[in-house]
């Protein structure tokens, strides 16, 4: 069989989307690496696969020259629409074709599968797609004994159960990988300079032991995290480097230093295989089980980039929310500082709209968050994702004011917020923005860094220069 996975990315749909004279070049690079391993399996298993990133419906054709017998959907909430429009345009010119959609949406709202899709696949794909291309291609049609889909039968929405976690992660083959993923580009801070710099995600867990409210994640994946063998992913960017000329690479883990010592471990053996000389990678983290020695090791082992989960300034708030990611305030500063001082880029993370947050607490965070020693920042709006607690109480309550799945992107207020109006924090947001890359405090603070550490100075100037229309 022919299988095609379908995968509109987020590209443009960040911070810098409004930044810089060339759409194409996007904030950050997007790989839907759950798809990419999905259609590694498909490949083991002798299928014909391919990748493609349509920006709109109108790249259909491509997807028709390929000729798929099955197309697989990857989709956050903000991209479900997406997909169903473009499986209506595919199945209009291909009527036979079977489409299945997966991801962190269908898995929480599996009757997703009556707008148009033959199956949903819940939670983790990899073992389920195997099972439901053998029933397809042997032509059986009982498909109620695979476990973790839904799909309709005698119209009617069957769900079967649950599927386990699948334990060893070092069984499955590595993601796929085509032309499509590797000629994205991006305008955000980065190393080595974006004339230098090939992109990409590789993952070294699943999961978190955390359960913020608004997260889908334990919905998907439960709260329990698995690893791969840190020799394997170590040998894993060696092998994209040297056949894709990766040289900038994220793990795409929730939080990787949950489990400090298995960071080091990875660190240790990225070390031993030399790529550290080569490669430079990033990682998310909270602050809670970070050390000084760890951030040694890491940026010796060729890390230099870290999206902490800063979340919220307000100590308050974010007790109140339950977030625990922050030890304290000074803690995180001190971490910050420490982390800038190890030659690593610092990016935050932040929510605002808090539902508690007032208007008081968000203009104090503004005035604080330029003084923090962070070289990025993300602002993000709450958003209670279809699939976590903060979803479901607030469907519970009627307080969900959004009905448009494309605006669950984080960059819209979705539900009645008890301080801003509709509009307000879209307003803050951008304000945020501007508010921190045009401080005092950021120029002096990066042209120290950038004194201190040479190497980067290029990366910062073109950096400054793709946001300096935005900020005058």
């Amino acid at each position: 069989m022919k299988v095609a996975g379908i995968y509109r990315t987020n590209r443009n749909k960040s911070n810098f989307a409004e930044f810089g004279s060339t759409p194409e070049i996007a904030d950050y690079v997007d790989w839907p690496l759950g798809l990419q391993s999905i259609l590694a399996v498909a490949q083991q298993e002798g299928h014909k696969v391919d990748l493609f990133l349509p920006k709109n419906e109108k790249e259909i054709e491509e997807v028709l020259a390929f000729n798929p017998d099955l197309v697989l959907y990857s989709c956050m909430t903000n991209q479900v629409d997406y997909a169903r429009r473009f499986n209506n345009s595919l199945k209009s010119r291909k009527p036979k074709i079977i489409s299945v959609i997966g991801g962190y949406h269908p898995s929480a709202m599996p009757e997703v599968v009556k707008e148009g899709f033959d199956f949903a696949v819940l939670g983790e794909g990899e073992r389920t797609i195997k099972e439901l291309l053998e029933k397809i291609v042997s032509g059986k049609e009982n498909f109620s004994d695979i476990k973790g889909i839904a799909f309709l039968k005698n119209g009617e929405l069957l769900i079967t159960p649950k599927r386990e976690r699948i334990e060893n992660l070092d069984d499955l083959p590595a993601p796929f990988i085509n032309s499509r993923l590797l000629s994205q580009k991006s305008n955000y801070l980065g190393f080595p300079a974006r004339r230098e710099r090939i992109s990409g995600y590789i993952e070294f867990s699943r999961g978190c032991t955390f359960n913020c409210k608004f997260c889908c994640s334990p919905n998907l994946l439960g709260r329990k995290i698995v690893y791969k063998n840190p020799e394997r992913v170590a040998s894993q960017l060696k092998e994209m480097y040297e056949q894709y000329g990766l040289n900038d690479l994220f793990l795409a883990d929730l939080n990787p230093t949950l489990n400090p010592e298995r960071l080091e471990k990875l660190a240790e053996e990225l070390e031993k295989e030399g790529i550290n000389k080569h490669v430079r990678w990033g990682f998310e983290s909270g602050f809670k089980r970070i050390t000084i020695p760890l951030l040694e090791k890491a940026y010796k082992a060729g890390n230099n980039y870290i999206c902490w989960a800063v979340e919220n300034i307000n100590e308050q708030n974010w007790v109140q929310n339950e977030t625990s990611k922050l030890p304290s305030f000074e803690v995180m500063k001190n971490i910050l500082d420490c982390s800038a001082a190890n030659k690593i880029m610092n990016e935050a993370f932040y929510i605002i709209g808090w539902p508690d947050e007032t208007k008081g607490d968000l203009e104090k965070a503004m005035q604080i968050l330029p003084t923090l020693n962070l070289h990025m920042i993300r602002p993000t709006i709450y958003t209670p994702m279809p699939g976590s607690v903060s979803f479901d109480e607030m469907e519970k309550t009627g307080s969900l004011t959004e009905t448009d799945w494309d605006k669950y992107d984080t960059q819209h207020l979705v539900f009645r917020h008890k301080h801003f109006a509709p509009g307000e924090l879209e307003e803050k947001r951008e304000e945020i923005l501007k508010i921190f890359y045009g401080s005092k405090d950021y120029r002096a603070r990066t042209r120290y860094f950038c004194d201190a550490n040479p190497e980067y100075k290029e990366c910062f100037e073109e950096f400054f220069e793709t946001i300096s229309s935005y900020l005058n």
